[in-house]
């Protein structure tokens, strides 16, 4: 009887200790994960203000052709006169 509790016991202490081994594993997963989830939020607020900043450009670009196209227009107008 003796020999089947400690076997017993050597058993749920095996199986504890698998338990915790596979615990520190998932932390540490958990850890790895959360770091490429803040990394990944820090790329995509990034990359949003990079975005208003190309479209800011493009629409000074096209700002400035539109500009330009009045000039020419209305120099063509003024020539024609």
């Amino acid at each position: 009887m003796l020999f089947r509790l400690r076997d017993l016991s050597l058993t749920k202490q095996a199986e504890n200790d698998t338990l915790k081994k596979q615990c520190e594993i998932l932390e540490h997963k958990v850890k790895i994960l959360t770091k490429e989830n803040e990394n990944a939020k820090t790329d995509v607020t990034n990359m949003q203000t990079m975005i208003a900043d190309l479209k800011e450009q493009v629409h000074q670009k096209y700002f400035n052709i539109l500009v330009r196209v009045s000039q020419i227009r209305i120099k063509a107008e003024l020539t024609n006169l």
